[in-house]
């Protein structure tokens, strides 16, 4: 084999090697969107944490679009996003985009598809619901729960009370009966207070639950676990 036919064999690989590579970038770093055709349309959030230019807008599991802009106004309240959709994808006058963020501190915008027969023109507004981040879920159920069992442990202290004034009342007929009576009223009070706290906290508990949305970005907070672990 002459050095020639050595030379065009390893240009022929590196050529090749290249080809390949860009077709590897092309395939999944997603620059086959840079010529989609879009329109854009904006979002409004009470806040946006972890949202950038950039910022995956998916239906479905499925990208459909980007964050193009971020608009903030020190006259108005929220922030303004403005969004480049794909052409071939439409929206539906009531679909709601939320922000979901893992416990890694990625983000992305999911849009619920919404069921009006009626779909978004290019320059149309929808209002997103309040971001979804697990860290700060798992924060409000901590602060639910301390309440409710220091509003549990306040009433049982009370019941205490109530139960030591009537076993002195009936032992030694000292003391006010009216008085042991309202406090008794007072330790009831508070125990159906509770028992709302506590009700109130399961609600909430239910309601994380069953919000498919929410399901879903706690399995994939769960999923990242083992990896931060590591």
């Amino acid at each position: 084999m002459t050095d020639r036919q050595i030379q065009f064999r390893v240009g022929l690989f590196v050529i090749s090697a290249m080809i390949t590579g860009a077709g590897m970038i092309f395939q999944f770093g997603q620059l086959e969107t840079l010529w989609k055709k879009k329109y854009t349309i904006a979002m409004r959030f009470e806040s946006i944490s972890g949202v950038h230019r950039g910022t995956p807008v998916v239906r479905h599991g499925i990208r459909i679009g980007e964050v193009d802009k971020i608009i903030t106004s020190d006259s108005k309240p929220g922030v303004m996003l403005l969004v480049s959709i794909n052409e071939s994808q439409h929206l539906r006058k009531d679909a709601r985009p939320q922000i979901v963020s893992s416990i890694m501190g990625d983000s992305k915008i999911v849009v619920e598809p919404g069921v009006s027969p009626d779909f978004l023109n290019p320059g149309d507004r929808l209002v997103g619901r309040e971001s979804s981040d697990p860290m700060e879920m798992v924060y409000r159920m901590e602060q639910q729960v301390t309440k409710t069992l220091d509003a549990f442990s306040a009433t049982s202290q009370e019941w205490e009370k109530v139960a030591n004034n009537m076993n002195r009342l009936m032992e030694t007929k000292e003391g006010n009966l009216d008085v042991v009576i309202e406090r008794a009223a007072t330790s009831l009070e508070e125990f159906s207070l509770a028992m709302r706290k506590m009700n109130q906290m399961m609600t909430s508990v239910n309601q994380l639950v069953a919000d498919p949305v929410q399901q879903e970005n706690l399995k994939r907070s769960m999923a990242a676990m083992p990896a931060m672990i590591e």
